[in-house]
């Protein structure tokens, strides 16, 4: 019986509430816009925010190539190892244990990259200048990548298109110093980070490029390659100096079977700590000189580590200042509300209604708006979201130098913890004004003006 008179109590107070918001319709549409306002700034915000930082994620992990985890040699990253890097590369020996690891746990491996990295000189017989070449193995490079960033020349060919060996691809910045050039200027970024798919025309003054460098020995070895077509560095300061060269020729070049490091993409559900340490367990325990770590924590990833802390400061402050606006807003809205229906408080109580009853009616009156608030920022902020992600809007986004896709990509997890502050804020808001005006009795309530 009890049980039964609580739920009839509960329910016809709610729809007292209900009535309420619709009897004083302009109040309640006031407090409704200031609620789903501030829920569809945070919504399109965050979600802005969000799809930059997996966007720069992406380029590093896929374009780039590094995966998740990056195998060397500690010493290449010391000051010995950038004055010989050659001698402090993985050797023939070295290569091989790391093979043999990543081929027993092939389950969890979903591609493995050999890379050497080396720097020179390139001259397209009027000019020269100085290179930092990325060379690689390309069918493993292929793998890594993926479907969504298997081409990765904006403009002419990938390296592993045609026959193999013997071509490069230019950055952008150093294809322009060299005389290579875009036959039409074409946004070619998909939604991902990748390129688009598919040949874009180019041309370059020379078709072929001399590219030079020093071998460990103290010889100058050169080698004639032809430019199959422009890619981009993904940052750039990076894109004036990048080539990206088959790993068979740059060994040729450097007279080497040595590699400078591997790059390691792991299956989804691999954890890459427990990897990590089961590798160091394995393998560095016994070979100090063979070291695995993620390549957040690597130099390659510096760039990417003071973008994302950046973007992540400028988010929570950003929000930080609309939760902040909002509660203004909402606080004023809600507590102007409350107020301006002392009259009706004074005519409750005097029917009988106790303080507990008509806290009750208000604070589900602003449960009820600001669940209403929240659903229609909602609705419009995904409207909103589509039309931005179906338009194709291409932007600078940081220091990436190619125009990206203007995308936005909420996540649940940050918009259900907004959607309770503003519960909160609401209800604090509500509660706090409602109880000050309840404190008066009847009478006062009533020649309230």
């Amino acid at each position: 019986m009890l049980k039964s008179s609580y739920r009839r109590d509960v329910s016809y107070l709610f729809v007292m509430a209900f009535r309420n918001v619709h009897a004083n319709i302009r109040a309640s549409t006031a407090a409704l816009l200031s609620v789903s306002v501030a829920f569809f700034s945070i919504l399109l915000f965050d979600g802005y925010i969000r799809n930059v930082s997996d966007l720069y994620l992406n380029v590093h992990r896929y374009r780039l190539m590094y995966g998740d985890i990056l195998i060397q040699n500690p010493m290449l990253l010391q000051k010995e190892g950038k004055s010989e890097p050659i001698a402090h590369s993985l050797t023939r020996q070295q290569q091989k244990i790391v093979d043999d690891y990543l081929a027993s746990r092939a389950a969890d491996v979903v591609a493995a990259i050999k890379n050497l990295d080396f720097v020179g000189t390139v001259s397209n017989g009027r000019m020269s200048t100085i290179f930092l070449s990325r060379s690689l193995e390309q069918e493993a490079g292929l793998k890594l990548r993926g479907k969504d960033f298997s081409w990765n020349a904006l403009y002419g060919n990938p390296l592993h298109v045609g026959e193999p060996g013997q071509k490069i691809l230019l950055g952008q910045a150093l294809a322009r110093t060299l005389g290579c050039r875009p036959t039409l200027k074409q946004n070619v970024v998909n939604t991902l980070g990748g390129f688009k798919d598919g040949y874009r025309a180019f041309s370059c003054d020379t078709d072929d490029v001399l590219i030079s460098t020093t071998t460990d020995t103290g010889q100058v070895n050169s080698l004639s390659l032809n430019v199959s077509g422009i890619t981009d560095a993904g940052l750039r300061n990076i894109d004036a100096r990048y080539i990206m060269s088959d790993l068979k020729d740059a060994q040729t070049l450097l007279n080497t079977d040595r590699v400078g490091y591997y790059s390691v993409l792991l299956s989804e559900r691999q954890s890459v700590d427990q990897f990590i340490n089961e590798f160091r367990q394995t393998i560095s325990s016994h070979y100090p000189e063979i070291q695995i770590t993620r390549w957040q924590n690597h130099p390659v990833g510096d760039s990417y580590n003071r973008t994302v802390n950046l973007l992540k400061i400028f988010r929570n402050f950003l929000i930080f200042v609309l939760i902040s606006i909002s509660s203004l807003s909402i606080g004023m809205t809600f507590s102007k509300n409350v107020k301006e229906r002392t009259n009706e408080i004074g005519l409750l109580k005097s029917l009988g209604f106790t303080r507990r009853k008509i806290l009750s009616i208000f604070l589900l009156e602003s449960i009820l708006l600001c669940a209403l608030g929240i659903i229609v920022g909602l609705i419009c902020g995904y409207i909103l979201l589509v039309i931005i992600n179906t338009s194709q809007i291409y932007y600078k986004a940081g220091m990436i130098s190619e125009n990206v896709v203007l995308q936005i990509n909420p996540h649940f997890a940050p918009l259900a913890l907004c959607a309770f502050l503003l519960g909160a804020l609401v209800l604090g808001a509500c509660y706090l004004t409602a109880r000050s005006t309840l404190r008066k009795s009847a009478v006062e309530c009533l020649t309230y003006s």
